[in-house]
């Protein structure tokens, strides 16, 4: 097990992190496998959108489990503030969405 991030499991391998306006880039390869995942904000609504892309790497085909792990933060400290933050079920496949009822 392993992420396409440093944290919360780095893999084996260094990893290219580059930031610009309103994204962040992940770069890495490890376990046979080129990951680059994009994190952005969307310019029109309040989400950020993550863009996966694995390549196979390896001579054979591969069967993938690819999991989200998110630690919301609304506000200056997450200790403060994750009482407060609510998951909430929709039907877009593939989103994920929270919220802060106490926080704009």
């Amino acid at each position: 097990m392993w992420s396409p991030t440093p944290q919360p499991a780095p893999g084996p391998a260094p990893y290219l992190i580059r930031h610009g306006a309103g994204y962040t880039l992940y770069e890495h390869h490890s376990h046979a496998l080129q990951q680059r995942l994009c994190l952005y904000t969307a310019p029109d609504a309040p989400v950020q959108i993550l863009r996966l892309r694995l390549q196979n790497r390896a001579q054979t085909a591969r069967h993938l489990t690819v999991t989200c792990y998110a630690e919301w933060v609304w506000g200056v400290d997450r200790a403060t503030t994750q009482a407060f933050i609510v998951p909430e079920d929709h039907q877009m496949p593939g989103a994920i969405f929270a919220r802060n009822p106490y926080h704009e």
